[in-house]
């Protein structure tokens, strides 16, 4: 955890935003899979 931890300290803010933008929609379109495949 603690190296991940460095990682984002070398991050510029603004980068920061993206990441967790990234994340975000990875999550997002990993739930909207998993509902499709659901669904048949």
């Amino acid at each position: 955890m603690q190296a991940l931890h460095d990682f984002w300290a070398y991050v510029p803010p603004a980068m920061q935003y993206v990441v967790i933008a990234l994340v975000i929609f990875a999550v997002a379109t990993t739930i909207g899979v998993v509902k499709l495949l659901n669904k048949k």
